[in-house]
């Protein structure tokens, strides 16, 4: 038997998992093509620097998107596009300029797939919105439509 760590996964094994497999399995399928390595002292304390690493970049990712549902809560984000007469927009308002607008306005890097909208938004005024980074993770806020020459 020999220990490898998986640099892919396979059924049964994730990425970054350390198995001991046959060695006909290591040496003939493993290893030729790239999907495990060896468990070596030294491969084994690096696994754990890039582990560690990685829910050190995790933790910073949550206060981030943390942060950025605090600077959004609330606040009014304005979108200009055009209308008629009567305030009937020629064409809705896509999550995309919302997060656009948002990014702009407050600075984040936020995308189209963090913005839902709770319905179409096709007629200048205020709409309700929400950013959504996670299951628990939203936060609502006010879409202000205004025309382009208001």
């Amino acid at each position: 038997m020999i220990k490898v760590i998986f640099l892919k996964s396979v059924p049964g094994v994730k990425a970054g998992q350390v198995k001991e497999v046959s060695d006909g399995y290591a040496l003939n399928y493993l290893l030729p093509q790239a999907i495990a390595v060896k468990a070596t002292a030294s491969k084994l304390v690096e696994l754990d620097q890039t582990k560690s690493r990685l829910a050190e970049q995790d933790r910073q990712a949550l206060a981030r998107e943390s942060d950025w549902l605090g600077v959004v809560a609330g606040k009014v984000v304005t979108v200009k596009a055009k209308a008629s007469p009567e305030g009937t927009l020629y064409a809705g308002i896509t999550p995309a300029a919302v997060a656009e607008a948002i990014n702009q306005q407050f600075g984040l890097k936020l995308t189209k797939k963090n913005i839902d909208l709770d319905s179409a938004v096709k007629v200048v005024g205020d709409h309700p919105g929400q950013v959504v980074l996670g299951p628990d993770k939203k936060s609502q806020f006010i879409i202000r439509v205004q025309t382009d020459h208001d």
